[in-house]
């Protein structure tokens, strides 16, 4: 292997780390279905509407909207739109620059009667800046 593939190589590797590094330190930047799945990793289904308040307390997410008696509105591209739940929370994760997009990201949790999680939705939107 000649000196100027072994640099080629080694710089394709440290890409790849830097790359690999950036996207686990902000899951934002990731699929919402990836994003959905690390959340239900924290508070799985059937967690308590509490549970999911002391993990949005514990990230520093603010919450936009808390609805104790109707769920949320589902509203995904190309499915039935519905509502999902008895009780809602609407939270906001963050935001962050693609260009030349802002694209912000929020969650929405779906709770039965009894304040049990029943889904879970990842909800990205971009603003043209």
């Amino acid at each position: 292997m000649s000196a100027r593939s072994k640099r080629l190589l080694s710089a394709t590797s440290i890409l790849c780390c830097i790359i690999g590094a950036w996207l686990a330190f902000f899951p934002l930047h990731r699929s919402e279905r990836f994003i959905r799945a690390w959340l239900l990793n924290q508070v799985p289904m059937g967690s308590t509407l509490r549970d999911v308040q002391a993990l949005i307390k514990r990230r520093g997410w603010r919450v936009e909207h808390y609805n104790p008696s109707s769920g949320f509105l589902k509203r995904e591209p190309g499915l039935v739109t519905a509502v999902v739940g008895s009780q809602s929370l609407e939270c906001f994760l963050g935001k962050y620059q693609s260009i030349p997009f802002q694209v912000y990201v929020n969650v929405y949790w779906g709770f039965d009667t009894s304040g049990t999680l029943t889904d879970v939705w990842v909800r990205k939107t971009a603003d043209g800046i």
